[in-house]
């Protein structure tokens, strides 16, 4: 996998749509609620992260985007995960089509720029009862929005909106054909999960993006 792509920069906003369709759009500045569904619904080890929960997408003005799949039992494609940031925060937003499963940190996400820091076994498995963020998401909702601060994240050298290349990993305990499947964020593209003893995962790369230059640009 290539760590960090080219990707499209500019002022990108999120805004409330169908489940099953994410729209990222233009350069305007706003953060709507989403008509009273969204709720704070989560726990985490790291102080200043904060979870949303929601049956729709929420507007949230980002500096950038990237989509990732949300691949379940190895290739069912159920959902996405769009990753994010501002110049502040980093955000990832976890569509799950069927919901999450009613178990506790059922969302899991690690985020740095050296896999040598990735709680990890010897043969290289992800290990994301060692994630430090770890969510919980109420079953009855779809969509889950994780806001967390640049500072708390672990990284080599400062990390902001500068173009700073992250590998990030989202585990989900989530619903897929109607049972419960473990999920992983992953390249859309993937020929197939990474696999090490037997076990499997996908990872994502991304780059962070500044403000500075607004691209209007819809990207379904």
């Amino acid at each position: 996998m290539r760590l960090f792509p080219a990707f499209m920069r500019g002022t990108i906003a999120l805004f409330a749509v169908t489940a099953s369709v994410f729209f990222i759009s233009s350069c305007q500045k706003s953060a709507e609620p989403d008509n009273g569904t969204e709720r704070a619904n989560s726990f985490s080890s790291m102080e200043g992260v904060v979870g949303t929960a929601s049956n729709s997408a929420s507007a949230i003005t980002f500096c950038k985007t990237r989509d990732f799949c949300l691949w379940a039992g190895q290739t069912i494609n159920t959902g996405k995960v769009v990753i994010g940031n501002d110049e502040n925060n980093l955000y990832v937003i976890i569509n799950s089509l069927e919901g999450f499963q009613d178990v506790s940190e059922n969302v899991k996400i690690w985020v740095g720029d050296n896999l040598v820091d990735l709680p990890q076994t010897n043969k290289g498995t992800p290990i994301p009862g060692q994630f430090p963020y770890k969510l919980k998401v109420d079953p009855s909702y779809t969509w889950y929005t994780v806001t967390i601060p640049f500072s708390s994240i672990k990284t080599s050298g400062k990390l902001d909106c500068s173009g700073k290349g992250l590998y990030v990993y989202v585990h989900v305990d989530a619903i897929a054909k109607k049972k419960g499947e473990t999920a992983w964020g992953g390249n859309c593209l993937a020929d197939g999960p990474i696999r090490t003893q037997g076990r499997w995962y996908y990872n994502m790369t991304y780059s962070t993006g500044c403000c500075d230059e607004c691209t209007c640009k819809d990207v379904n």
